[in-house]
């Protein structure tokens, strides 16, 4: 996979519209991440499971939500399906 040449795109045509943004992601990637993981691993492993479970079910429901609004919407869309009608067939279909 080549995701991360993209990803560098991505954020090169974000830095290029808020320069702030370079600023924060080397802060927040090279100074408080590290010193936040670190301070986690001087407490405990209670701890760190503690802070990072609450972020992985945070990013994949971003990941879920962002998903189903691209294809529901896409699948409506095309099918001229109305929002109402579809969860009505999903909640109310007879198999």
């Amino acid at each position: 996979m080549r995701w991360p040449i993209p990803m560098a795109r991505v954020m090169g045509r974000v830095v290029a519209q808020y320069r702030w943004v370079a600023l924060f992601y080397l802060f927040f990637m090279f100074f408080l991440l590290p010193l936040y993981v670190f301070g986690l691993s001087l407490i405990g492993v209670v701890a760190i499971y503690v802070a990072f479970v609450p972020l992985i079910v945070l990013l994949v429901a971003v990941i879920l939500i962002n998903y189903l609004q691209v294809n529901v919407l896409i699948f409506c869309f095309l099918t001229r399906l109305s929002l109402l009608r579809l969860f009505k067939q999903l909640l109310f279909s007879p198999e």
